[in-house]
């Protein structure tokens, strides 16, 4: 299949969250036409595993929707791996720290018009600690089964993408597992 050519790109706007790009492109049907992409840091998604499959969910306010979300722990963290980022959002939302780490996939939050890649981490060997969030974020750590987050996926309680793809490759790496 033929690439898209790009014969410019300027920077439109930039913050400390994210940057807009206008590219001048040809795509592959020759057509020549503006393409707007968003640059922003990539970041990890943790789902921590406990011997009982039960996992730990954070909800906090999420101003874009008007509404609290709950979600995986995650975060961005500049200069740092996809997995010290994962370690490092696991301590601050929920307190925990783990002793094995698994990297059991990774997507592009939106392909068609960012490069922000999501990696997806399994912690487990978990101990308890005491959670240390950045000061914007208020958050609330629950204890949950993962047929229960299974449940609140399916009844449109759990909404955040990230979180929804990052329970779909946790299935996929416990299946996985159960066949070995």
């Amino acid at each position: 299949m033929k690439k898209w050519q790009t014969l410019s790109s300027k920077k439109v706007y930039s913050s400390p969250y994210l940057t807009v790009y206008e590219h001048d492109v040809i795509r592959p049907n020759n057509v020549r036409a503006p393409y707007y992409s968003i640059e922003r840091r990539n970041f990890s998604v943790v789902i921590p595993l406990n011997d009982k499959k039960e996992t730990y969910l954070v909800s906090q306010y999420r101003y874009p929707t008007s509404r609290y979300s709950w979600e995986f722990p995650m975060g961005s963290v500049v200069n740092k791996t996809p997995l010290e980022m994962a370690q490092q959002e696991l301590g601050e939302e929920t307190g925990i720290t783990a002793k094995e780490w698994r990297e059991i996939g990774s997507f592009y939050i939106a392909n068609s018009i960012s490069n922000q890649k999501v990696s997806v981490f399994v912690a487990q060997s978990l101990s308890l600690g005491k959670p240390h969030p950045e000061e914007n974020e208020l958050l609330e750590v629950q204890k949950i089964s993962i047929k229960k987050v299974d449940m609140m996926i399916a009844q449109g309680k759990i909404l955040d993408g990230p979180t929804i793809c990052a329970f779909h490759l946790l299935e996929v790496y416990l299946n996985k597992s159960s066949n070995l």
